[in-house]
């Protein structure tokens, strides 16, 4: 057995198995608490686990899947990462939002959701995977500095946190990396792990609102 790529199939997995337990702790504490926005969050992380874990497999056995069962795993990845978007905007719009907006809100990112997720049956470019998650991840970082600047809790950890995962990206896309043997999508996966542990800690500590930012 031949794995392609070891370091960034270790380090995706490690990625996902710290996302996962992150996002299931958020899911319960959610769920006892009752807040909707840490539940959403805490999905989040658990899709970008899933992601993180299929993206682990087609690094290390890709050659072993073969075209269709490569297909499928990037598919599958791609529509997690769908997923991960439309609860990053579910959860900010349940923090910050109330009411119509909010039902607005939440019902547009999920028309984004079932457009990517249609979009992506026929197309595989990983750019449309950037087109869909970036805005979501800027529109979220937005809102989030604003209830930083309003004092609510989480709201600065949740902003590092994006902000370290935009910086993972660009290096990521850079393709710069510290060694041969360590190239730019393990950095980024490291990368992103400290992110994680930032929305978590953020997430933990947020808070549905039942009226809307002034």
């Amino acid at each position: 057995m031949t794995i392609l790529e070891p370091t960034t199939m270790i380090t995706d997995y490690l990625l996902g198995g710290l996302a996962a337990v992150l996002g299931m702790r958020l899911w319960r504490a959610g769920g006892a608490s009752g807040e909707t926005t840490v539940r959403l969050w805490g999905g989040s992380l658990l899709t970008t686990a899933v992601a993180a874990f299929l993206g682990g497999t087609s690094h290390g056995f890709a050659a072993m899947l073969g075209p269709t069962g490569q297909m499928i795993l990037w598919k599958s990845t791609v529509w997690s990462i769908g997923l991960t978007s439309f609860q990053l905007l579910a959860a900010t719009a349940h923090a910050a939002f109330s009411g119509a907006a909010r039902r607005t809100i939440i019902g547009l990112a999920a028309l984004q959701l079932v457009v990517f997720v249609a979009w992506m049956i026929r197309h595989d470019a990983f750019i449309w995977v950037i087109a869909d998650y970036l805005p979501a991840v800027l529109a979220v970082l937005a809102v989030q500095f604003r209830l930083y600047l309003r004092h609510r809790a989480g709201a600065g950890w949740l902003v590092a946190g994006l902000l370290t995962t935009l910086v993972g990206a660009a290096i990521q896309a850079s393709e710069f990396a510290l060694h041969p043997s360590f190239n730019h999508n393990d950095l980024y996966h490291v990368i992103q792990m400290a992110a994680t542990v930032m929305l978590y800690r953020g997430a933990l500590l947020a808070r549905d609102v039942t009226q809307p930012m002034p």
